[in-house]
């Protein structure tokens, strides 16, 4: 998996080298709108589920659900009760709140490394503002295709953890835990939820605006729209609205590549669960089963349900952003910069307490003799006298 992500990141950035110097137009075109997309939806839809994911798992939640919904968890899904947070805010929230929880919960030791990686498998799905809000009401202009889009969404995750809930190792190995964080109070675990919570709604902001250019300078081909759509999910599904696809044909594709969740998707859960060590094979392997899923579960729902079918007046695609969504960016990165700059002064003044009593005297200025008490002082070291040679005495009364 790390070769893989490796070819296809280098084969990305050349790619996207190439396209910036012969068509700097469309990819200053692109970047715009995924920093729009970015100010405007990402940010507002992502970063409160961010700290709460963070805040909850500091403070034992998952611990509690692990005592009382283990009974539950453990036959549907072949995990203990405390992966009940992870599939909560992986349904509610969005990309990739439910990768972040997941990460959380195994580096907090409230699940194993077998266990973190079936919940990846179905706990990192899109939320419910962006499928009824952003693809019902704003790209198909019906809230009630977006809920049926959300539903069978939700069906096809929970259905993919159901079918692999004994998938994983068995053995030893797999039971150990990472240590335990010691308890803390709550003001310090809320400091660091924002900190954490920042940092990670930056990374994905990075990710949208990358593979946002990516997307648009694609080549213009009959297949560029799916292209797009395993690209990026936002802008493809917008882009395969707009192409003229068949109607019966639409909502399957559409279903199938919000459940894939696409190579952006990709890279920003393997840029989260990159400290933790997680594995990405599960989650690449539940992400493909689960598109299938929803591609059949939406072919079936339209067979019973013809009338919910886009029509071509729905496909009228608004593309304006609010422009006051970049400020918004703008305060968050320096937010973003402010935090580390205090974190890195606070760690170096603790590293700089820690430090022997004579390597840092307190209350003694830098030039001070006893700084460094193994060089001689300049009034100790031998001085000639008078350009004699001789060596200048030093009389103590």
């Amino acid at each position: 998996m790390k070769l893989f992500l490796k070819g296809l990141s280098l084969f990305l950035t050349g790619y996207l080298i190439f396209m910036l110097i012969a068509f700097p137009e469309s990819s200053m075109q692109g970047a715009k709108s995924a920093l729009l997309l970015a100010s405007d939806a990402v940010i507002p839809s992502l970063f409160p589920f961010f700290v709460v994911s963070h805040l909850l798992t500091g403070m034992g939640v998952p611990q509690w659900m692990s005592k009382h919904l283990s009974q539950c968890m453990i036959p549907l899904f072949g995990i203990s009760g405390s992966g009940a947070l992870a599939v909560v805010l992986g349904v509610i929230s969005g990309y990739p709140v439910g990768a972040e929880t997941v990460k959380n919960l195994y580096i907090s030791g409230a699940c194993t490394k077998d266990e973190a990686e079936k919940l990846l498998m179905f706990c990192n799905n899109a939320g419910p503002l962006f499928v009824v809000g952003t693809l019902g009401v704003g790209i198909f202009h019906s809230r009630q295709l977006g809920f049926l889009l959300y539903g069978i969404h939700l069906v096809s995750a929970l259905m993919t953890g159901w079918m692999f809930r004994r998938y994983g190792r068995r053995g030893a190995g797999s039971a150990l835990l990472p240590p335990s964080v010691p308890e803390r109070c709550t003001p310090a675990i809320l400091g660091e939820a924002v900190e954490r919570g920042v940092t990670s709604v930056l990374k994905v902001c990075g990710f949208v605006v990358f593979f946002g250019v990516v997307g648009a300078v694609l080549p213009q081909t009959p297949i560029r729209p799916f292209l797009y759509g395993i690209t990026e999910i936002t802008g493809g599904i917008r882009s395969l609205a707009e192409s003229g696809v068949c109607g019966r044909w639409l909502l399957p594709m559409v279903s199938m590549l919000l459940a894939f969740s696409g190579v952006s998707i990709l890279f920003q859960t393997a840029g989260i669960l990159h400290p933790s060590g997680l594995s990405l094979r599960p989650y690449l392997l539940g992400k493909v089963c689960q598109g299938i899923l929803a591609f059949t579960l939406t072919w079936l729902a339209l067979a019973f349900f013809p009338q919910v079918v886009p029509t071509a007046s729905m496909m009228q695609i608004s593309q304006e952003y609010s422009v006051r969504g970049i400020s918004v960016a703008v305060a968050l990165m320096g937010l973003w910069i402010a935090i580390k700059k205090a974190s890195l002064v606070n760690s170096r003044d603790a590293e700089y307490r820690r430090l022997p009593k004579k390597q840092s005297p307190q209350g003694l200025p830098w030039g001070h003799p006893k700084k460094n008490p193994n060089k001689t002082p300049e009034w100790e070291s031998p001085q000639t006298h008078g350009g004699t040679g001789e060596p200048f005495l030093r009389h103590d009364s």
